[in-house]
């Protein structure tokens, strides 16, 4: 009986030394089957009512069906008579960054230098547009560095960083005197380009960690703040194009928290209990195009399973289960076996 406790002993020990790491290693977060569901909710329920734009095409762009024709009606058609001076500039820098994404030139679209529209416009405090907003100065940042021309980068990173509130974060119209969360994503996306940039996003990331619930969700303190799929998108993304660990113990709820607004159908609803639709189910695809990259590139600190949006299930790692059955054998090798061979000495 000495020894069945000793085994019994060895087994307990080896449960609570070794568990723990499999558990990290074997968490299994599933975001390819993931964006495959959101997209098929996409195709197989709203269609007809698609407005091609920059959401879109980032959609189809996260989920690698770029060449898939079931997929064209979200890539946008973009021509450039479309384009003036009078054109804000906000709408240059999506196209600008539209076409990078099809393998377009922006420099050279149809005779026409989207780029070089973009630069002039540049005045010396770095903005590009009187009373330009931290929304459509981030996009224009955004632009120029994917299109790798040039243009006074420290002045325009310097011009964002005026308009940063005291919570360190970033406002859509500069309206407000404290920073919401969709802006802040954004902004941070723009720093991510430069090591000046970067140098200078600590502000908003204490922001967003300041604004995170116990809960995971990102909750502001403006005026129209409140937990939803498309804050916790722009978020995600912004603190993943900075480099932040999105798996450590800081940011790995925010993860569990955007899967929470996704339905059995693939769809993901704007808040918890509202129906899925399309406009947060397009925002939400390129954020987990960022946590599925996140994920490859970093080991999750904190064990979750997240649930399988087609059937609701928890999807559970092989790996888990493979040390399940290794802890049975081990117990029965350790414990029934010579109970059973005890019993036959009798």
């Amino acid at each position: 009986m000495k020894k069945v406790k000793v085994g019994v002993l060895l087994v307990v020990s080896v449960l609570i030394l070794v568990f723990p790491v499999l558990n990290v290693s074997a968490i299994y977060y599933g975001f390819d089957e993931k964006i495959d569901s959101a997209m098929e909710y996409i195709k197989n329920n709203h269609k007809s009512e698609v407005t091609a734009d920059i959401w879109s095409l980032l959609c189809v762009a996260a989920a690698g069906k770029m060449e898939d024709p079931e997929y064209s009606f979200m890539v946008p058609n973009i021509s450039a008579v479309d384009f003036s001076e009078s054109t804000p500039d906000t709408d240059i820098a999506k196209a600008i960054i539209s076409l990078i994404i099809m393998g377009k030139d922006p420099a050279d679209f149809e005779g026409k230098d989207l780029t070089a529209e973009l630069t002039r416009r540049q005045k010396d405090n770095g903005a590009f547009s009187e009373n330009s907003t931290a929304n459509s100065h981030a996009f224009n940042i955004i632009a120029l560095e994917l299109a790798d021309v040039d243009y006074n980068s420290q002045n325009a990173v310097d011009y964002l960083i005026s308009l940063r509130k005291r919570d360190g974060g970033y406002t859509y119209d500069n309206s407000s005197n404290v920073g919401n969360v969709d802006t802040s994503g954004i902004a941070l996306a723009a720093l991510s380009f430069t090591e000046y940039g970067k140098s200078n996003s600590k502000p908003t990331i204490e922001y967003l960690k300041s604004v995170l619930t116990a809960d995971g969700n990102f909750v502001g303190k403006d005026e129209y703040a409140a937990a939803n799929s498309c804050s916790q998108a722009l978020a995600i993304i912004g603190l993943y194009l900075i480099g932040e660990d999105l798996f450590d113990n800081t940011w790995y709820k925010a993860a569990t928290a955007l899967m929470s607004y996704q339905a059995q159908n693939g769809g993901f609803a704007y808040q918890q209990g509202n129906e899925p639709d399309y406009f947060s189910t397009h925002q939400v695809i390129p954020a987990l195009y960022a946590l599925n990259k996140a994920y490859e590139n970093t080991s999750p600190s904190q064990p979750r399973i997240l649930n399988n949006p087609k059937t609701g299930d928890e999807g559970i790692h092989p790996a888990i289960i493979t040390f399940a059955v290794i802890s049975l054998f081990i117990v029965v090798a350790c414990v029934v076996i010579p109970i059973i061979n005890k019993k036959n000495k009798k």
